[in-house]
């Protein structure tokens, strides 16, 4: 994690898709990457592992347009769970639990 001050900020947040961009109130910046969980595709009998929810995500959607088969994509601690028809997110799920279970 990468710090960083910088006079005359305010405290707010900035997202995407690769970084999180946390500005503290005593001006202290905050870089983090998101975690790359791994996913399991389940087509059928087949699966797959995917490392990142978003290169998960689109593999499970691609399959489902080219099979026309229901998908199944789940995260590795099982508390995410997806399903994909036809290149669409049919059902999702995400199980909360506390920290500590």
């Amino acid at each position: 994690m990468a710090r960083v001050v910088l006079p005359g900020w305010r405290r707010h947040v900035r997202w995407s898709r690769r970084v999180v961009i946390v500005i503290h109130p005593h001006r202290e910046v905050v870089i983090q990457t998101p975690s790359q969980h791994p996913f399991t595709i389940i087509t059928g009998n087949d699966t797959t592992v995917v490392t990142g929810r978003p290169a998960a995500v689109e593999e499970a959607k691609q399959i489902s347009r080219r099979t026309g088969r229901p998908i199944r994509l789940e995260r590795k601690d099982g508390r995410v769970t997806m399903e994909f028809r036809r290149g669409h997110l049919e059902a999702y799920a995400y199980e909360t639990r506390g920290r500590g279970h």
